[in-house]
């Protein structure tokens, strides 16, 4: 606090340096940064932070978590979202984590026991009843990890939305998303913008679009699937999006591609 005091112009960072102590009721390790390649003045997480999201959170709990957090990560570290299992069914806005960058990795997580292609996942974000996007990811420069969990979204809808992103790589891993039906445009998982992702051991159902890259993204799917009703189309490639099949299978339904796109 002293240090504060001799330094008046860096006093507005106090409240941040509280609420991100708070929520993680312990101290975690980051650094102001003072140049160089975050922005002047920014939090930098330099060590690894787990940020547990308790059964029953609403959204907004969820969000007021996500935006307390360092948002810039150094090279080597990680910043975990950690949801204990639960069937949210509280959630009635989109969660969206928006501005994380640097050289280490953003992570959400479901239950970490969970490996490979299944639908029981313990995190299930109930949120078919409600119109929104259910995960959204914008404006991410760092590399980012989402792995088992369960989506549950309304038709015309995204349930994985990647978007309006920097360079960054994404994994995604374990998960299943379901739709309510496939008469709108709704997406399962949705990469969009400067990003490379893969989509890994995940399912999705019973929505119009189940895999797709779209504005230019390049993903990559490997031993994906359908189950119950599968997708109009499981995978999809527009606006100048690479979509490569680079192993194993893929989701029912047909392939579409539009406007640039590309599925090979």
């Amino acid at each position: 606090m002293t240090w504060f005091k001799r330094h008046k112009q860096l006093t507005w960072l106090l409240p941040m340096l509280a609420a991100v102590m708070f929520v993680t009721a312990a101290t975690p390790t980051y650094r102001i940064e003072i140049g160089t390649l975050y922005q002047w003045g920014q939090l930098v997480l330099v060590g690894d932070l787990s940020i547990p999201i308790a059964a029953g959170s609403t959204d907004a709990q969820i969000n007021a978590l996500i935006d307390a957090a360092p948002h810039q990560i150094s090279a080597g570290a990680n910043l975990s979202f950690d949801f204990a299992d639960d069937v949210y069914v509280n959630i009635a806005d989109t969660l969206l984590w928006d501005g994380f960058g640097g050289l280490g990795t953003l992570r959400i997580r479901g239950n970490t026991g969970e490996s490979g292609l299944h639908t029981n996942q313990g995190v299930d974000l109930d949120c078919d009843s409600t119109n929104m996007h259910v995960l959204r990811f914008d404006n991410i420069s760092c590399k980012l990890e989402i792995s088992n969990i369960k989506v549950r979204v309304i038709d015309g809808y995204r349930g994985i939305l990647i978007f309006d992103n920097d360079i960054c790589d994404v994994d995604i891993r374990g998960c299943y998303v379901v739709g309510t039906g496939t008469a709108l445009n709704g997406y399962g998982y949705f990469c969009g913008g400067s990003c490379k992702a893969l989509v890994y051991n995940s399912y999705v159902s019973n929505i119009k679009y189940g895999i797709a890259s779209l504005s230019g993204a390049i993903l990559r799917q490997h031993t994906n699937a359908s189950t119950g009703t599968d997708p109009t189309y499981g995978l999809n490639a527009a606006e100048g999006g690479i979509l490569s099949k680079v192993g194993g299978t893929a989701p029912g339904g047909a392939e579409s591609t539009a406007t640039g796109g590309v599925i090979r």
